[in-house]
């Protein structure tokens, strides 16, 4: 028999789980779709994501994405991730990911989480899964894989590491347009 907190993690996780295979924003392939990445990078990046013109998307991404745009970087990690246009590189996807990561990119952080939570190239890690989503989302809850896999002082642990993190990376100044 099951007690209360246990089935509320099981409810609390499958909601997860439903979130994340529904919304296209987060399921398999879906790719970007109306995600404002598209507005952070080259004219025509969009156009040829949406015409699955992938490797069009990495020829005008990548050189950018080596000069350190954080929306590039994402791009070609999402391109790796998913083998669009390249043959799906789990590895490269981390690199890229962790790269726009640092640089306080709050979607790649999600993403970089997604890649530790699964262990896709890299170690299985569900403390740094947790650490780089909570960068990610832009409110103080914890998600919902970290209360259904992590102990109540490893969540305590990661939103420190959190807070050391914000504290020695703060985020950029908005962006005028």
């Amino acid at each position: 028999m099951l007690t209360d907190i246990q089935n509320m993690k099981i409810f609390f996780f499958s909601l997860f789980l439903l979130i994340f295979f529904i919304n296209p924003t987060f399921a398999g392939t879906a790719g970007p779709g109306p995600d404002p990445i598209f507005s952070e990078l080259p004219k025509g990046v969009e156009a040829a994501f949406k015409q699955k013109n992938y490797r069009t998307v990495m020829k005008l991404c990548r050189p950018l994405a080596e000069q350190g745009n954080p929306a590039a970087e994402t791009m070609v990690a999402w391109l790796y991730r998913d083998g669009l246009g390249v043959k799906r590189n789990y590895k490269e996807a981390v690199k890229w990911y962790r790269k726009a990561a640092e640089q306080n990119y709050p979607r790649a952080q999600q993403l970089l989480s997604y890649l530790y939570y699964d262990g896709l190239g890299i170690k299985q890690d569900r403390r740094d899964a947790c650490f780089w989503w909570i960068l990610g989302i832009e409110t103080d809850g914890t998600p919902m894989m970290c209360i259904t896999h992590l102990t109540r002082g490893e969540i305590k642990e990661v939103h420190q590491r959190v807070e050391k993190w914000r504290a020695e990376h703060p985020s950029p100044a908005p962006k005028k347009k």
